[in-house]
């Protein structure tokens, strides 16, 4: 039982930093603040008017509502990936060497949103995204309702360390353990050069 109350407790406070963050963006003024930046796009910068957007989708996809089970479709968690791939490959020129791989039917299946974005964006924080002879490499294999979620990456060379506080990882620790408290493992195996992320969860 006290077990039970920690899990809940560690859930409701995860939900209220989610909440807060979200309260901190005027979802009715960054709206509309896209729209007039796509509609001025699509006379003077055409070129921009995808990454705007993707861009748009991604907020919208962060800030709408969760269901009452704090869960959202599989397959919507995924389109998001793809976006925010698309997106930062406009930001660099479609130069950046990766490669997001699924396997398995993932129709009819829930997940906690933002699960596997949080350690996707951490990619392009760390991981050497232009070397041709290591791409990233994700990949989502579903099988009946078990999902591995796995991300190779070569780390990136740099003589200055990179600040984090790792909030991002905890906090998706801290609602691993409340939402799927005996049924997730995370595994992460690290070296100097190389860094691989696995994510196992019976949905």
């Amino acid at each position: 039982m006290e077990q039970l109350n920690q899990q809940l407790l560690e859930k409701k406070l995860v939900d209220s930093e989610v909440a807060y963050l979200k309260s901190q963006i005027n979802p009715h003024f960054l709206f509309n603040s896209l729209n007039f930046l796509h509609n001025s796009a699509i006379k003077d910068a055409p070129q921009l008017t995808k990454p705007i957007l993707l861009l748009s989708d991604i907020m919208r996809y962060a800030l709408t509502e969760i269901p009452q089970n704090g869960k959202v479709e599989l397959s919507e968690e995924i389109e998001q990936i793809a976006s925010f791939i698309d997106l930062n490959q406009f930001r660099f020129d479609h130069n950046l060497q990766l490669s997001f791989t699924i396997i398995g039917n993932t129709a009819n299946l829930q997940i906690l949103p933002l699960i596997l974005l949080t350690p996707v964006e951490n990619i392009f924080k760390y991981a050497d995204l232009k070397n041709p002879e290591h791409p990233v490499k994700i990949n989502l294999e579903i099988n009946d309702n078990e999902l591995q979620f796995t991300i190779n990456n070569r780390k990136i060379r740099t003589r200055k360390p990179i600040p984090s506080h790792g909030i991002g990882l905890k906090n998706l620790k801290l609602r691993l353990d409340a939402y799927y408290p005996d049924n997730h493992e995370i595994q992460i195996i690290e070296t100097a050069e190389n860094y691989t992320f696995k994510l196992q969860i019976i949905l």
